[in-house]
């Protein structure tokens, strides 16, 4: 109501991006083992603001492209 179509994207692709890193880690364990995915998993809970902040918007980046995909239907 309050805000438009893209914005509710974006607002979507936002909350998404964390849920994207957290599959993405639980494939690190799933392909990599435990000591890939503890990497990983650390890197993440104690990384520095400027790396995290990289990767979100990578994440939210990726996020937007595969919801135009999507509703192209390719």
């Amino acid at each position: 109501m309050y805000l438009s179509s893209k914005n509710i994207k974006r607002f979507h692709c936002i909350l998404a991006s964390p849920l994207l890193a957290i599959s993405a880690i639980s494939n690190f364990y799933f392909f990599g083992g435990q000591s890939i995915g503890n990497i990983f998993t650390y890197n993440l809970l104690h990384g520095s603001w400027k790396t995290l902040s990289i990767l979100f918007f990578f994440l939210y980046c990726c996020c937007q492209v595969s919801v135009d995909v999507k509703n192209l239907g390719i």
